[in-house]
This record gives C-alpha cells, structure tokens and sequence, in this order.
C-alpha cells in the first residue's frame, strides 16, 4: 500500500480515478506526472494503465470474450 495514498485527492476533471492530485502535483497510476514530462518532455499524453483496462473489461462484459476489440486509445478518454 502506499504511504502517501492518504494524500490522493481525486481530480474530476480528468475523467479517471486513477488520476488524482497529490500534494498539490496531478499523478496517474503512481507516477508524478511532472516526473513524465521531466523525462519525456512536452506535450505528451498520459494514459492510465488501470483505467483502460478497466474500460476493456467493460467491453469484455457487454460483447463478451470472443469479441476482437479494435479501439483507439485516443478515443478512450
């Protein structure tokens, strides 16, 4: 568990839980996003790992397993 998880503060504008501010930083899946455009620079997108697997899961129960699912992950927001 994380310490810090007590800190998590959600963030509604982005549509995700796994999105939240931290100590006054946005974070997405445990990773500071500034850490990201630190390294990656910027513009960059960020995706949540958690949230779209979360979504596919969604899909998974409505079509069913052997659906082929064909998404783009820029529509996944």
């Amino acid at each position: 568990m994380d310490p810090a998880a007590g800190d998590r503060k959600p963030c509604p504008e982005a549509g995700s839980p796994s999105f939240h501010r931290r100590g006054g930083e946005l974070w997405c899946d445990g990773v500071r996003v500034a850490d990201l455009a630190a390294r990656h620079g910027t513009p960059l997108y960020v995706y949540s790992w958690a949230a779209i697997a979360e979504r596919v899961g969604r899909l998974r129960l409505a079509f069913g397993a052997d659906a082929l699912l064909c998404y783009a992950v820029k529509a996944n927001s």
